[in-house]
């Protein structure tokens, strides 16, 4: 029971973003909210591939769990966020 949030578009594009978006999950991670937080890419257009210049579906995986752990953020945490969170919200 309760909310959940998702944060995603890591990589989406250059600029402050990627550390805005950076920055409110680790204040939320460090505010305890570990539980309730999943993180995720959304590619829904061609040029957000590889392919075309875009950071592809590895935005996360490239850029913000490399800086979740710069920021001192556990690996236990980001299992949680990246792996054991989802699985717990998609079963039904």
């Amino acid at each position: 029971h309760g909310v959940n949030i998702c944060v995603d578009l890591f990589g989406e594009q250059p600029g402050p973003w990627n550390s805005v978006r950076l920055a409110g999950l680790i204040t939320l991670l460090n505010e305890g909210y570990e539980n309730r937080i999943v993180i995720g890419n959304d590619v829904y257009q061609k040029a957000m591939t590889r392919a075309y210049g875009g950071f592809g579906y590895c935005g996360m995986i490239d850029y913000a769990i490399p800086q979740l752990k710069e920021y001192g953020i556990s690996q236990a945490t980001i299992d949680k966020i990246t792996v054991n969170n989802p699985i717990r919200m998609l079963q039904f």
